[in-house]
């Protein structure tokens, strides 16, 4: 059950540029590798100038930046890591020595002169045009004249690496292209120029703009309307940065043993089918905090065109710098793998030290009022940095069972393309009756490897069961006669509310297409498989009469828990989140026809699932107890019995709980070796010995006296008693415990949940005899540190730091 190095979750790398040091990029690499990481992702941004030194030399693109991408990827190669790397210094992407004038370079469409030029390459240079194969040939000839020769590229086929873009941030004025004109003409059938002036109202406004009329061509007053107009140009927007750039983009890779990695979003395009376009697609915690259905929609792209990963930039988040916890990164994880993520890299990993930083080191992304920061920093600068392996070994773990098969989910409901990732779906019956979903775009709706057998969707892929339309009034032609062809095919669909009755896009005969589209719709209802119901609260109970049944069912009708299901040969996993903030628990029917057992990532162990409860036949009930953001992965299938433990039913024996008292803390508290040194001395960390201080119950560090601003390191020891009879024990903490654990006991480490998102299980652990020595090492964030340090922390509040509570829960 051991992942391989591929399936374990990856840091993002921030580097100053070239302003590095071989020595620091091979140790940091080290330490990486050693806690668990499988791989870094290399992203470079603006050089931090050395003292004495002229910062173009350190720039991406000088030939100092050439050299220690080679070393970077010689390293990564002899050490076991897997390699990726930024397509730019920043994004939008820009190449150096671009000129604005080139075929090649970003253009807007605006009243006045805007420069599209970036501070971070060397010698200067613009932004790319993303909607023209110009932009791709630009970026092929910088590499190829760089660093790409026979030894990067066979290094890039052993270590498995990527090149990666990130969301396209094109936010100026109007986004366009030399040749949109011509390749609107070829795609779309009309000339847009009369139309151009409809876009002045998407400006920004700026000083230049006048005040411009809209020009309607003479004889097409009655069926020319904007809204048309605008989809077909941002239809065009889309096709162009797919077909222009996208597609080219991974062939580009493929030529070179690399693979492409992309957050296909942040424009008004198809996301779903550039999800199925890229090798790796990938999602963010930053960008989908509102927007969890996007994770659906690029895992639908993903699984549909049969693709193996779901990436995800995870723990970008406002505010979180020297504050992010194991706990946190783990419950965010586990939300995003229960929406179709399969593949994490952390947001991230800085490198140690520039001539500017302070302690704890460099970190380009602190607060900088009136801005917040921005992510964490995990490193060696970081206490938690020492309990990383058992956090990394749970995400490998489960990542590894995540990207093993194939994905089946239940439904697909149709998202509009143009929306990107705005996928709007508020209800929430399908999930509390245990149905999964996803969605299909226009796009995805298109392809020609489509297929229909046996009433499911995809059959060797996702198997969706039915495909839902829910209040869609327009729709594009072609999507439309796409739906009714699979209906044809033997495909349910159940449209909800509003039949489709308008054309998206404009056409010469504007009541010839809108027909065309509600002709599909009423053809499509006439077949005995196809469904059409007023409102979404009649959905489940339609599937339901219909024999669409979801592939689990949950106790609680009102439920906050997710699942995604895997198959992987002949057995069918389950991974099952309760997202809920407390802990929760309810009996979960899963088809199974044969054995069920219970894997636990945090040390790879499978153990029979006995104490089931009688369910409906073909199904099995199983009873799961889970706190907030835990997770249980259940595995259905015969499998193989070298790994199964047989665990005592705990359904039927009685827990007698204590809680731990009287305690004896040690404390390290970590401050700067050399306050208000900048470079290398950042680096440097004093460790403050304090205590023993006795506990006669366990409080926060903010309640006992010094301790109130320490950060670092502090082990907690007391001993207890177990009974003769106890056949199984476990430590429970306290819900809002947020520090990392190690836990030992009678000096063993004890293998689990070092987050204390669940109970932890000690049975194993317990040596003959009925009393123990217990230890309890944890490690804090720096945050409260930080707040006595520097100004820009001050303002942040004190977080709770420290053993919260500690109970013991014998089974006898």
């Amino acid at each position: 059950m051991d992942p391989s190095s591929y399936q374990r979750p990856r840091l993002r790398y921030w580097l100053p540029g070239a302003t590095v040091d071989e020595q620091t990029l091979t140790s940091q690499l080290e330490s990486a590798k050693e806690a668990g990481w499988g791989g870094v992702e290399v992203s470079w941004l603006g050089a931090d100038p050395i003292p004495g030194d002229g910062i173009r030399q350190y720039r991406f693109g000088s030939k100092i930046w050439q050299d220690r991408f080679r070393y970077l990827l010689a390293e990564a190669d002899r050490i076991g890591l897997h390699l990726d790397f930024t397509i730019s210094a920043s994004w939008p992407c820009q190449i150096p020595g671009l000129l604005p004038s080139a075929p090649a370079a970003a253009v807007e469409l605006v009243c006045g002169i805007r420069l599209l030029e970036g501070p971070y390459c060397e010698p200067r240079g613009t932004v790319v045009d993303h909607f023209d194969p110009e932009g791709v040939e630009v970026v092929k000839d910088f590499y190829q004249t760089t660093v790409f020769d026979e030894s990067t590229r066979q290094a890039f086929g052993r270590i498995q690496s990527s090149v990666f873009e990130d969301s396209l941030e094109l936010h100026h004025t109007q986004y366009w292209t030399p040749r949109f004109r011509t390749s609107f003409m070829e795609l779309r059938g009309y000339d847009p120029t009369p139309f151009l002036p409809l876009l002045h109202k998407r400006f920004r406004p700026t000083a230049f703009s006048p005040d411009l009329h809209i020009i309607i061509p003479a004889g097409r007053e009655d069926n020319e309307d904007p809204h048309r107009f605008l989809y077909d140009f941002r239809r065009t927007v889309s096709d162009l940065y797919i077909h222009g750039r996208l597609e080219p983009l991974v062939k580009w890779a493929g030529d070179n043993n690399l693979t492409f990695r992309c957050q296909p979003y942040e424009l008004d395009i198809d996301a779903g089918l550039a999800a199925a376009v890229v090798d790796l697609p990938e999602g963010e915690t930053l960008n989908f905090r509102d927007k969890r259905n996007a994770f659906r929609l690029l895992a639908s792209g993903r699984d549909v065109s049969g693709k193996r990963i779901l990436s995800d930039e995870l723990a970008a988040c406002i505010g979180m710098a020297y504050t992010m916890t194991w706990k946190k990164v783990i419950q965010m994880a586990n939300k995003d793998f229960a929406l179709g993520v399969n593949q994490i890299v952390l947001h991230g990993m800085p490198y140690r030290w520039s001539a500017s930083s302070v302690w704890p080191g460099y970190f380009p992304l602190l607060p900088d009022p009136p801005l917040p920061s921005f992510s964490d920093a995990w490193d060696e600068r970081q206490p938690q940095w020492a309990f990383a392996k058992p956090c990394t070994d749970y995400l490998a773990r489960t990542q590894g069972v995540l990207q093993a098969g194939h994905a089946v989910v239940d439904l697909a409901i149709f998202h509009p393309a143009l929306k990107g990732i705005d996928v709007h779906w508020e209800d929430t019956s399908l999930v509390s009756a245990g149905y999964t979903f996803g969605f299909m775009s226009d796009g995805l709706l298109g392809l020609s490897s489509l297929s229909v057998s046996g009433g499911r969707l995809c059959p060797d892929g996702p198997a969706y069961k039915c495909l839902i339309i829910d209040n869609r009034l327009e729709m594009q032609v072609d999507t439309a006669q796409a739906i009714f062809a699979l209906a044809n095919s033997g495909l349910p669909i159940i449209v909800v509310g509003n039949l489709p009755a308008r054309a998206l896009g404009l056409a010469q005969d504007v009541a010839a297409v809108d027909s065309q589209v509600q002709r599909a719709f009423v053809d499509l209802l006439r077949l005995p498989h196809c469904h059409h119901v007023t409102d979404i609260k009649s959905l489940v109970n339609t599937l339901q009469a219909a024999a669409i049944m979801p592939s689990v069912g949950y106790e609680h009708r009102d439920n906050c828990w997710l699942h995604v299901c895997r198959v992987i040969g002949q057995e069918t996993w389950y991974f099952i989140l309760n997202e809920s903030d407390c802990r929760q628990s309810q009996v979960v029917q899963i088809p199974c026809k044969d054995r069920a057992t219970i894997y636990n990532p945090w040390n790879g162990s499978l153990s029979q699932i006995r104490d089931t409860v009688p369910s409906a036949p073909g199904r099995i009930g199983v009873p799961l107890d889970l706190g907030a953001s835990e997770a249980a992965i259940i595995r259905c299938g015969l499998g193989d019995d070298q790994f199964l433990e047989h665990s005592a039913c705990l359904a039927s024996i009685t827990a007698m709980r204590n809680e731990l008292k009287d305690w004896t803390l040690h404390v390290e508290g970590w401050h700067p070796a050399e306050p208000n040194e900048a470079g290398i001395a950042s680096t440097k960390t004093s460790i403050e010995k304090i205590g023993p201080i006795q506990l006669a119950e366990l409080v926060p560090w903010s309640d006992i006296p010094g301790l109130k601003q320490q950060s670092g390191v502090g082990e907690y020891r007391t001993t207890f008693r177990v009974s003769s009879r106890m056949r199984r024990a476990f430590l429970e903490f306290h819900p809002d415990q947020t520090c990392t654990m190690k836990v030992m006991i009678d000096g063993n480490v004890v293998d689990g949940d070092i987050v204390g998102l669940g109970p932890l299980e000690i049975t194993r652990a317990l040596s003959e005899g009925t009393e123990h020595e217990l230890s309890i090492a944890i490690s804090t964030p720096l945050l409260n540190a930080m707040r006595a340090l520097y100004p820009e922390f001050a303002h942040c509040p004190t977080q709770t730091y420290g053993l919260l509570g500690c109970t013991l829960a014998c089974y006898e």
